[in-house]
Formats: structure tokens, C-alpha cells, sequence
């Protein structure tokens, strides 16, 4: 279960980085947009962890 969740963030983390890249900016290079991915991946580990802790 857990690995489709994972796998699941990562195509949607790519995806949205990919896009927002290309929409701000450009001409980015694509290690650029793999620390895009990275960091949308990470938000949302962390947005989770503060949702569980706050319930």
C-alpha cells in the first residue's frame, strides 16, 4: 500500500514539475526541475505528517 502511495507522489511530483517549470520558467534545466520534483515530493511527506499529528 505503501508503495503505491509513493509511486503515486512521484508520478504526480514529476508531473506538476514539469508543468510548473515550464510554465515559470522556460528555459530551466531538467536538474532544476528533478529539485522541483524533489521538493513537491517532500510537502507532501510533510503535509502528512502534520495532518496525522494534529488528529
Amino acid at each position: 500500500m505503501r508503495i503505491r502511495v509513493f509511486t503515486i507522489r512521484v508520478l504526480l511530483g514529476v508531473f506538476f514539475a514539469l508543468f510548473l517549470a515550464r510554465f515559470f520558467f522556460p528555459q530551466a534545466p531538467p536538474a532544476m526541475i528533478g529539485i522541483l520534483a524533489i521538493l513537491l515530493i517532500f510537502s507532501a511527506y510533510v503535509l502528512e505528517a502534520l495532518k496525522k499529528k494534529g488528529e
